[in-house]
């Protein structure tokens, strides 16, 4: 019996490959972290709602909670039941890698400054941090899934009697939002430079 090396080691790599991939793209209940109620209303909530909140308080922090931006975290009670599932601060299919402006600053500096930024002019952080986002071509390539996390946030906030944050409020048209947009990026105003913020 003759073996076909050459085809046994592709077929060995592509079930290799075919199995990364449903591991990347899998997110099992048991990844998703679990926080208790009363330590995500005391810290994060006001955190979100920008309310004021100790400077150990930040995306950095939530990041490592959740195990990183795309990861969603799970709210639970005391005996550790599911109330809500806060979705992913990021979604993986919104950012055409391949389409990333050469000028745009790696993500975790955008968020490192856009946080600095905000201590100090919380307007202009929000317009650096959507013009960092447009340098990415960020798309709505879900927008169910958009519309869907914005009412799980809303329905979180009407939980524990809080107003909705302004940015976090439902969008106008795509229209209004696309052109908002481009007038942004091409706006002088809203061009920093790192040693602005020195």
């Amino acid at each position: 019996m003759k073996i076909d090396i050459q085809r046994y080691k592709t077929e060995t790599q592509s079930r290799e490959i075919d199995e990364i991939f449903n591991n990347l793209n899998t997110v099992t209940k048991e990844s998703i972290t679990a926080l208790p109620e009363e330590v995500f209303v005391k810290n994060f909530l006001p955190f979100f709602a920008g309310e004021p909140v100790a400077d150990t308080i930040n995306l950095n922090v939530w990041f490592g909670i959740a195990g990183n931006p795309y990861m969603p975290v799970n709210v639970v009670d005391k005996s550790g039941v599911v109330l809500y599932t806060v979705p992913a601060f990021f979604d993986r299919g919104a950012v055409d890698i391949s389409r990333v402006d050469n000028r745009a600053s790696p993500l975790h500096h955008v968020l490192k400054t856009a946080e600095q930024l905000n201590r100090v002019h919380p307007k202009r952080a929000e317009a650096y941090f959507e013009q960092q986002l447009n340098m990415r071509n960020m798309t709505n390539l879900d927008k169910a899934l958009h519309d869907r996390n914005a009412q799980i946030w809303e329905d979180i906030f009407k939980r524990y009697g809080k107003e909705l944050p302004q940015n976090m409020q439902a969008q106008a048209s795509s229209t209004q939002a696309t052109a908002a947009s481009e007038q942004s990026t091409r706006s002088q105003e809203l061009i920093y430079d790192d040693d602005d913020l020195i």
